[in-house]
């Protein structure tokens, strides 16, 4: 099978690629690569991705602080981005188009309105040109090469003996899964011959952000300052996956532990 992947130098995309490569051609698109490698720039999506069979859309802007002050590059960058993917695999007759979205898709941020209507975007191209789009609801990715993450920021900050910041009260709950699982889960998604619809990526098991600060604390021995710091805008209070297609997920004590033996 011949796969383009957008996003192929971020976190999740760089795992992904090294596993996928293991068994099938993969065809690489990011604008770390060449600047001309924008998923807002149709035609060089049109032009990488000649003779692919599938497309996993993972190049977006993803964290919704950021989100908040820059509205118009979140919208362009994963609206266009989507629509782009999307009229390229219509126009070249791709079969599958992955969408990478997020657990958090709502209304609470611009970064949580564009995933939603990315969504959507799939949505209308499966109901209009019969395009197999398949939406991943990805839970909290950590891993190797997050540069992103609170679970990466928080052993930074226990590594360098430094306060731990705590965004609202601490006590949402979040279903942390391991890049491993969710590299498994998409070339699972591929080589099984999914449908079209929309699903859950996650363990399926809740862990709040103070229980992640104590668990980070007990395997590396240090007791951090922990700072509370309040958000201009809501966060959600529980995301779990209640339906998740991954199997046998890594025990987030298990990842965090290897976690933090390879850096």
């Amino acid at each position: 099978m011949k796969i383009l992947v957008t996003g192929s130098k971020g976190f999740i995309g760089s795992h992904l690629i090294e596993e996928l490569s293991k068994f099938h051609e993969i065809v690489t698109f990011d604008i770390k690569d060449d600047k001309n490698e924008d998923v807002r720039n149709l035609d060089a999506l049109i032009r990488k991705s000649k003779n692919c069979d599938a497309i996993v859309h993972l190049a977006a802007l993803c964290l919704d602080s950021e989100s908040v002050e820059k509205p118009y590059d979140y919208y362009t960058t994963n609206l266009l981005g989507t629509l782009n993917v999307l009229e390229t695999a219509r126009k070249l007759g791709i079969k599958t188009v992955i969408n990478a979205s997020s657990a958090g898709v709502g209304d609470r941020t611009p970064y949580s309105i564009s995933k939603f209507h990315t969504e959507k975007l799939c949505d209308s191209f499966n109901k209009s040109y019969g395009l197999n789009t398949i939406i991943l609801r990805i839970f909290n990715v950590y891993g190797k090469r997050n540069t992103k993450g609170v679970i990466q920021e928080f052993m930074k900050r226990l590594r360098e003996n430094q306060p731990i910041t705590v965004n609202n009260s601490g006590k949402q709950v979040r279903d942390y899964i391991h890049v491993k699982d969710v590299e498994k889960t998409i070339k699972n998604l591929l080589e099984d011959d999914y449908a079209f619809g929309t699903y859950e990526v996650g363990t399926g098991v809740g862990t709040s952000v103070n229980q992640l600060v104590k668990i980070l604390t007990e395997i590396t021995g240090k007791k951090p300052l922990i700072k509370y710091k309040k958000l201009p805008y809501e966060e959600i209070m529980y995301s779990i996956s209640k339906k998740s297609i991954v199997r046998n997920p890594i025990k987030l004590e298990d990842g965090l532990k290897e976690l933090l033996n390879s850096i």
